[in-house]
C-alpha cells in the first residue's frame, strides 16, 4: 500500500471465500499466504462467518469479514498501517536524531544565533526607554504650554468685563 507522500507503508492480502459454510483450515492457509508474500495484515471476505463472529473480527490475527462490510473494514485497516508507518518513521535512528540535536543545541552557530536574538531585544528595549524618556519631555513641555495658555485666556475672559464696563 502506498500514501501520497511514502511507499509500502505497509501490505493488506485479500482472500474471498463465496461458500455456505465457514472452514477454520482458510485462516492457516491464509496466514501461510501471508508469510509468503510478507504481508502485515490478512483479511478474509466470505459469505459464511464462524460462530464467534457476527459481522467484523479477528481469529488468530486474520480480519473475517462479509461483503458488504469489507469497504469500512479496508478504511480501518488502511489508516491504521499509515498511522503505524509513521510511528516507526518517527522512531527510526531516534538515537542518531538526538546526538544531533544537542550536537546543534551545544554548537557555536546557535549559540550565535540566540546572541544576536538576545542582543536584538537588548537593544529594542534600550529604543522604546529612551523613546519613552523623550515622550516624557515632550508630554512636560506640552502640558507646560496649556497651563500657560490656561492662565493667558483666563487673564484675558477676566479682562473683558473690566474694559467692558468701564465708565
Amino acid at each position: 500500500m502506498n500514501t501520497r507522500t511514502r511507499s509500502d507503508v505497509g501490505r493488506i492480502y485479500y482472500e474471498s471465500k463465496r461458500t455456505k459454510v465457514f472452514q477454520a483450515s482458510w485462516i492457516e492457509k491464509l496466514k501461510l499466504d501471508m508469510q509468503n508474500r510478507q504481508v502485515n495484515i490478512g483479511v478474509l471476505v466470505t459469505e459464511s462467518l464462524p460462530k464467534e463472529i457476527n459481522r467484523v473480527g479477528q481469529i488468530e490475527g486474520i480480519w473475517i469479514c462479509r461483503f458488504q462490510d469489507i469497504n469500512s473494514l479496508v478504511l480501518v485497516l488502511r489508516e491504521s498501517l499509515i498511522q503505524i508507518s509513521r510511528a516507526v518513521l518517527v522512531n527510526q535512528n531516534k538515537g542518531d536524531k538526538m546526538n544531533l540535536l544537542y550536537a546543534y543545541l551545544t554548537g557555536p552557530e546557535f549559540r550565535m544565533q540566540i546572541e544576536s536574538m538576545v542582543e536584538g531585544f537588548v537593544q529594542m528595549k534600550a529604543d522604546l526607554e529612551r523613546e519613552q524618556r523623550a515622550m516624557g519631555k515632550k508630554e512636560k513641555n506640552r502640558l507646560k504650554k496649556s497651563f500657560l495658555m490656561q492662565i493667558i485666556f483666563t487673564a484675558l475672559f477676566a479682562a473683558l468685563p473690566v474694559v467692558l464696563f468701564r465708565k
